[in-house]
């Protein structure tokens, strides 16, 4: 940057009437630069206008840090005043909240203990409420194990008798008298279980129709037919038995049913020496 300044100078040493002189901006302000080409009167002129200009920037820069300490000095007290009145306010609350907790609890120490108390009531409520909790965890923990032993006894049973039931419905099955193969049945039929009881009553109402014993046939056979009244094998079984025992009525009605039901079995019952002694009977029933 380029500044023209008027400087006095004589005809004899210039035709012109400025001169030029150099301004140079430096961290410190402008600087000037002055010509070494210069009389001696210039020069001082324009060194008292360097002196100048450096003492000018000088005051600037006094005067700018006076402003910014004076604003740093009005912002800290302001602060300052701030913190005070919220110190101030903090006390007056405090003093607030102690004067009302003094007026409530009479002494530090009624504090202390009233504090002491609520809390050993919460211990001891928390105590008792995990006490029970526990309490009733191991009762029902108990209960599950004496279930599950309990259930573990009757498999462990039931696996014995169906072990000791095939014991004796293979003697059953390898017995040929009579009399031995109805005790086996009644020993399988003291174990009680029903998944047996049909096949029991229907091998019984064989034994007993082998011995003729009809009664008991029927007897057999209507046990099973009060909850089941379309079974083939006691229907076939009560047929035959009210036949043995001329029971003329009740025959007919229950192989009138049992051909209704399953006549297919036509056939199967016309090979028994009882019912092919009635072919003709049975083929009208059939009709």
């Amino acid at each position: 940057m380029f500044l023209i300044l008027p400087v006095w100078v004589s005809a004899d040493d210039v035709e012109d009437e400025y001169m030029f002189v150099e301004e140079r901006q430096t961290s410190t302000g402008t600087e000037l630069i002055i010509p070494e080409d210069i009389n001696w009167t210039q020069r001082f002129i324009l060194s008292e206008m360097r002196e100048l200009r450096i003492d000018l920037e000088t005051m600037r820069r006094n005067i700018y840090t006076e402003l910014n300490e004076r604003e740093l000095r009005t912002v800290d007290r302001a602060l300052s005043y701030s913190g005070n009145m919220v110190n101030f306010l903090w006390l007056i609350l405090t003093m607030a909240v102690t004067g009302f907790g003094l007026v409530w609890w009479k002494t530090m120490k009624d504090v202390r203990e009233n504090l002491s108390k609520n809390f050993e009531k919460q211990i001891g409520r928390q105590v008792y409420t995990q006490q029970k909790a526990l309490e009733e965890f191991m009762q029902k923990f108990q209960e599950e194990q004496l279930a599950q032993s309990q259930e573990i006894l009757r498999n462990q049973e039931y696996i014995q008798k169906r072990q000791e039931i095939g014991y004796y419905w293979s003697q059953y099955n390898r017995e040929e008298n009579t009399q031995k193969r109805l005790e086996f049945l009644e020993k399988i039929d003291a174990f009680h279980l029903e998944e047996n009881t049909l096949l029991i009553l229907i091998e019984k109402a064989s034994i007993f129709a082998e011995l003729w014993l009809w009664d008991k046939v029927l007897d057999v056979t209507e046990a099973w037919l009060l909850s089941d009244t379309e079974n083939s094998s006691f229907l076939k079984y009560k047929a035959q038995a009210h036949i043995m025992l001329e029971e003329i009525d009740e025959w007919l009605q229950v192989l009138k049913t049992l051909l209704i039901l399953y006549p297919a079995m036509k056939e199967e019952i016309l090979h028994i020496q009882c019912f092919a002694e009635l072919q003709d009977t049975i083929e009208a029933l059939a009709l």
